[in-house]
């Protein structure tokens, strides 16, 4: 399981970047405000197993 108080940044490679940019159409700060927001809710999805 993941720790998620340790995590305090990412690692963004170009490719990367613009594949998220393109598939879910949001860059990269807006992407990792998502987990330095508090409280911080992680679920697990419906039928992911």
């Amino acid at each position: 399981m993941i720790d998620w108080t340790q995590i305090t940044g990412f690692d963004w490679d170009a490719g990367n970047s613009y594949k998220n940019v393109d598939k879910h159409k949001v860059g990269q700060a807006e992407s990792e405000q998502v987990f330095f927001n508090q409280p911080l809710l992680v679920l697990r999805e419906i039928g992911d197993r």
